[in-house]
């Protein structure tokens, strides 16, 4: 069995059966076409935390009860005009249009405002009268409104310069495309009524942010797949030189995006805030790996080889090591799927398929385009060809050479022509630009380097790991839905606004249940209701409370109940009731407006709220009170994922660890590669932590993919130093020898992996923005690491066990 358990084999069948093998690949390509038109994008808020824990089981039964938060539009009106008479009438006006607007099923702004009921009166008067003829004067229905308890604060701010209109979309009206259609009338009604009055408008809420992020994500995904394809043919280019190597290196980059896009619209997974970058992450694995075979290829045929030994070489040397670097980045992907989130766990999954799709469009493409491709213009021999012996057309991996038994599969004349058929290739196809020798130039730089300081390296890579480490775990899980979008993003400007003289938009939900057929009296449901409402405003964060309380406060004046409430709604705001209570089901619920915080400063006060609800259940034994709402949740949750995540990243490791250690039979291969390997891992934890970003999501997943690709260098690395060992090189030399020869090949291949990863970075989304900071760092740190502190660390290693082989090496000098 070889290094790669075999799996190079479907490689040399794609070379045997070439025509065979480009047929099925189309008919392949034709089966998965329709699967593009069945794509989907998604962008629901819930499915970030989907999960089965209880917590999530009693959001989803206030949303379903009272879904106002997930279909509530805050559409808000700025400016210092807004009680002068033509502007008023204007928003009156505006008012009634937006209720006439198909899907809206109601609208609470400063126009719904009533006084309260008089003695002897069965009907509530508007504040804001039907003719303007009986506003006497403006600036005293200004103050009548900062007066209302219902208004001032909440629907009008302090300062009289921004109102709110909240517009309820119909409960059932959850399609994303009749989202669009309702913001997009809404605009325009607004565009129309506040024409020539000097006032502003924005909209905010969730509706808003879901057709604005899915905007997004079809632009991000847009640009990554076009921007991450562009980059492809260009680096390819610019290492290759040849129209012929260009084509057969992207080939299978397009044929695996293709495919894997195809099977998602075929299993129904849909683009989402994570899964977008999928397509960027296999481009870039792709043509990293598509590279390492052609430079092989390209270095046998230069040693000598006929052109299809040199082909067959390069499967057998480089397709093993290959698979097992798609294996690891399998594992570490697959990892995700241990979080007990569908969100994550799509994403890894989705990666993990997209990876085993690009395995399977290399070793099938590149060996049948190549064999059809490349042969033209060239001889079927070159030099002194030589055809590959039966004794090493399967080459074992034998023992990584810090132990005993080596196996050589190949000779030490073919490792140095191999060296040397990359400097012919890199010179002679470069052109006078001569960018691949200064790559060439930088391996033998790290060669020298290591060979005559290795101990000194090996201590740097400790110091490093253990320091950026200490700041790694100094970081604390941070998350902030709103964060998705940009700055300047239209909705989270009139969210700060909101923020800054509303209550804000932010929500802690008490969802109150009573036990089925109790039927509690609506005296009892409101004591209970007010309870829990003087609960949520004694916590410091919380800037306003929104109960039935709070109109029971402003119909009676102190709340206490003595007023049919529930009965007064019914009668006249029936849908305001509806928000708030639900006498048939038995629940009531309760929103705490804040300004939006980080989970570091929520996570206390949901601590508080807690353990103060445990007094609350007391004295009202029989009602379930849960603490609830998208914020509540998402704050737990996200601590709870990144904290899952920290842990699926350590299982990973150690699992890739101990394949290295089995594959290379050896338990110091597995041992050595674990600092350099963790290098890249720490180095993004420091990241996040000096620039204040803290432990994200974003952040952890891709640590577990930067492992996951940074693992494919050393495996790479450790084949290639395995191969010159056993072929009799004493450990400096081979570690130089290694370095000379695949430093050039680990450049480019981050090269490669940068430019792509380094698309996120033209995303409109700062999240996936952050993922590419993080990625192209990790990707740049495991470079070195490869490049400089793995050889150091194995040369120090090797030169410890002075093996009858290292002995017999050093007799001569």
């Amino acid at each position: 069995m070889t290094l790669g358990f075999g799996m190079e084999r479907l490689g040399l069948i794609a070379l045997k059966r070439p025509h065979e093998t480009l047929i099925l690949t189309l008919l392949l390509t034709i089966l998965l076409l329709p699967g593009l038109f069945r794509i989907q994008f998604n962008s629901e808020i819930r499915e970030i935390f989907r999960s089965d824990s209880p917590a999530f089981a009693v959001f989803e039964e206030m949303t379903r009860q009272y879904p106002g938060s997930e279909t509530d539009i805050f559409f808000i009106v700025e400016g210092n005009d807004l009680f002068q008479p033509q502007p008023l009438q204007r928003l009156s006006a505006l008012h009634m249009d937006l209720l006439s607007v198909t899907g809206v099923q109601d609208v609470h702004s400063l126009f719904s405002a009533r006084y309260p009921l008089s003695a002897g009166e069965k009907a509530t008067k508007p504040v804001f009268p039907f003719d303007l003829d009986e506003i006497p004067d403006t600036d005293e229905l200004k103050r009548e409104f900062l007066r209302h308890p219902l208004v001032s604060g909440r629907l009008l701010s302090k300062d009289a310069t921004l109102a709110l209109f909240l517009v309820s979309l119909e409960s059932g009206n959850l399609d994303l495309g009749k989202f669009k259609d309702v913001i997009g009338e809404i605009r325009s009604l607004a565009d129309e009524a506040l024409s020539g009055t000097g006032l502003s408008y924005g909209l905010t809420g969730v509706p808003v942010m879901r057709v604005e992020i899915i905007a997004a994500l079809v632009h991000d995904n847009i640009t990554f797949i076009l921007m991450g394809f562009s980059f492809s043919l260009g680096i390819a280019w610019l290492f290759l030189r040849q129209w012929r190597y260009v084509v057969v290196a992207t080939s299978p980059v397009l044929a695996a995006i293709f495919w894997l896009i195809g099977t998602m619209g075929y299993i129904g997974q849909a683009f989402d805030l994570l899964t977008t970058a999928v397509p960027t992450l296999i481009m870039a694995i792709t043509l990293s790996e598509s590279l390492f075979m052609l430079f092989a290829f390209r270095r046998n045929f230069e040693a000598g080889m006929a052109f299809r030994d040199a082909l067959e070489r390069a499967i057998r040397e480089v397709g093993p090591a290959c698979f097992l670097t798609y294996l690891t980045t399998l594992i570490a992907l697959l990892s995700l799927t241990l979080v007990p989130f569908g969100f994550i766990a799509r994403f890894g999954l989705t990666a993990a398929l997209g990876t085993a799709i690009a395995f399977i469009a290399n070793m099938t493409l590149i060996p049948a385009l190549a064999s059809l491709l490349l042969r033209r213009g060239m001889p079927n021999t070159h030099g002194a060809s030589r055809s590959i012996p039966e004794n090493e057309k399967s080459a074992r991996p034998g023992s990584f050479p810090l132990g005993e038994g080596l196996s050589p599969p190949t000779t030490l004349s073919k490792v140095s022509a191999s060296m040397q058929g990359l400097s012919s290739f890199q010179t002679r196809e470069a052109g006078a630009k001569g960018r691949p020798r200064l790559v060439e130039r930088l391996g033998q730089i790290a060669a020298t380097l290591i060979t005559n300081r290795p101990r000194t390296l090996a201590l740097i890579c400790l110091l490093g790991v253990s320091q950026l480490g200490l700041l790694y775990a100094l970081g604390e899980p941070h998350y902030r839905y709103r964060e998705f979008l940009r700055e300047e993003n239209p909705s989270l400007q009139a969210m700060r606004k909101i923020d800054e003289k509303l209550a804000g938009t932010s929500t802690l939900a008490l969802f109150l249940q009573w036990p089925a057929g109790a039927k509690p009296s609506s005296e009892q449901m409101l004591a209970v209701i007010r309870d829990a409402h003087h609960l949520l405003e004694a916590e410091p964060l919380v800037k306003d409370v929104w109960s039935l309380h709070s109109v029971a406060a402003w119909l009676d004046g102190n709340g206490t109940g003595k007023l049919d409430v529930a009965g007064f709604l019914r009668a006249f705001q029936p849908r305001l009731l509806d928000r708030l209570l639900s006498e048939e089901r038995g629940t009531a619920v309760l929103a705490g407006q804040y300004v939006d915080t980080d989970i570091a400063q929520l996570l206390p006060t949901l601590r508080w709220i807690e353990g103060q609800l445990d007094g609350l259940r007391q004295r009202h034994p029989g009602v379930t009170i849960s603490l609830t709402g998208i914020n509540p949740l998402s704050a737990k949750a996200s601590q709870a994922m990144i904290m899952t995540l920290n842990r699926s990243l350590l299982t990973s490791i150690l699992i890739i660890i101990v394949l290295i250690a089995i594959t290379l039979r050896s338990v110091k291969a597995g041992l050595i590669s674990i600092l350099p390997n963790l290098l890249p891992v720490t180095a993004g934890g420091a990241y996040l932590y000096l620039s204040g970003n803290n432990l994200q999501l974003v952040g952890v997943i891709a640590f577990t993919i930067g492992f996951g690709i940074s693992v494919d260098s050393t495996i790479h690395v450790l084949n290639h130093y395995r191969l010159a060992r056993d072929a009799g090189q004493g450990p400096r030399e081979a570690i130089g020898l290694t370095i000379a020869t695949l430093g050039p090949v680990l450049i480019i291949s981050t090269a490669v992996l940068i430019a792509g990863f380094g698309v996120t970075l033209l995303s409109d989304m700062p999240k996936l923005q952050l993922f590419g900071q993080i990625s192209v760092l990790l990707l740049f740190v495991a470079l070195i690491g490869d490049i400089l502190f793995l050889p150091a660390i194995i040369l120090v290693v090797d030169s410890w066990r002075k093996s009858p082989l290292n002995a017999r090496q050093r007799a001569p000098s």
